[in-house]
């Protein structure tokens, strides 16, 4: 799906939902379990981000971040300015 070439007026692309990353194992098990592979993933120091093609029952696709710990203090000291 090109969004920029489909919607050029601009529109939702995605939604994101965070998850400890102790936990992300979990939740790509339960939308795998319900027919929804991994179409990309990335890791960074703060997160590794999963994507999954969810364009068919809700209109746009799902990213999870499997936030670390260092995303959990970059997080809390944004929190603090």
């Amino acid at each position: 799906m090109d969004s920029i070439n489909e919607n050029p007026m601009g529109g939702v692309q995605h939604l994101a939902y965070s998850t400890p990353i102790a936990n992300l194992d979990n939740v790509i098990a339960e939308f795998e379990n319900k027919g929804y592979s991994v179409i990309s993933s990335f890791d960074t120091p703060i997160a590794m981000i999963v994507f999954f093609d969810t364009r068919k029952e809700i209109g746009v696709f799902t990213e999870i971040m499997g936030i670390t710990e260092i995303g959990v203090a970059a997080v809390e000291e944004m929190k603090k300015r």
